[in-house]
């Protein structure tokens, strides 16, 4: 008796192990492919850390990092471009592209280089870009992140940029518009948008990973952060999103 309780048991762990894999396994979807690939990155899934190369497919859940003097591309399904400079840590937390499109990247360090496309431009705020201190909403729109564990740069080369802190106990909310940029510290509203630097009166130049490069066929920078200036660092994410 004893031991059918046993043999019960075991049988039931398994399947509830076996219930919980295919679940986490149904959750993740395939949502982009590495289009191109400078130096060294990994991706972490279902708790294994693997070598990318050109032409893997990136899930939702997966983690994304790039290694010192590297850069990656990737191609999202509904055209959206994802850019990441060196040394560059980013989960893809969320992305549906159908009637209710939604999407969430968390950047805990480094840079992103972000082309939206149209599909996220029927909601405001669809496509959202989290970090330490940040979290960023647009729509159909090309943007740049740095993100370090103390303040979050945000530089707007087309379309319209919400930012807000990512604490919900810090008030206050700035829209960008092209030609701007904002700085994001911890514990700090968004400052007051400014002028950048970049992109010039002339736009992006060619190389730049920017949207007009792309539509032209134009191959991608060798460096992504050759475009700003130097950024680093890194922190866990708070748990709970200040989200807009």
């Amino acid at each position: 008796m004893e031991l059918l309780i046993i043999t019960t048991r075991l049988t039931s762990a398994v399947i509830l192990l076996s219930l919980l894999l295919i679940t986490a396994t149904a959750s993740a979807q395939e949502v982009g492919k590495v289009t191109r690939l400078k130096g060294q990155a990994d991706v972490t899934r279902s708790g294994q850390t693997l070598g990318l190369h050109t032409g893997d497919a990136i899930e939702t859940q997966d983690v994304v990092r790039t290694k010192r003097a590297s850069a990656l591309d990737v191609a999202m399904i509904d055209g959206s471009n994802l850019t990441l400079g060196e040394s560059t840590r980013l989960e893809v937390a969320q992305y549906t592209t159908d009637t209710q499109p939604e999407g969430l990247i968390s950047v805990t360090r480094g840079r992103l280089r972000a082309l939206v496309s149209k599909t996220f431009s029927s909601r405001s705020e669809s496509f959202k870009v989290r970090t330490p201190t940040a979290v960023a909403g647009v729509q159909g729109t090309d943007f740049l992140v740095l993100a370090e564990a103390l303040q979050t740069r945000l530089f707007l080369y087309e379309g319209v940029l919400s930012a807000i802190n990512v604490d919900p106990s810090v008030h206050g909310k700035v829209i960008l518009h092209p030609g701007q940029s904002t700085q994001i510290k911890l514990d700090r509203p968004p400052e007051t948008p400014t002028s950048s630097a970049e992109p010039t009166s002339q736009g992006p130049a060619p190389g730049s990973g920017s949207r007009q490069d792309l539509q032209s066929g134009g191959s991608q920078i060798d460096d992504p952060g050759q475009l700003t200036p130097g950024s680093g660092g890194g922190a866990v994410l708070p748990p709970i999103p200040n989200l807009p």
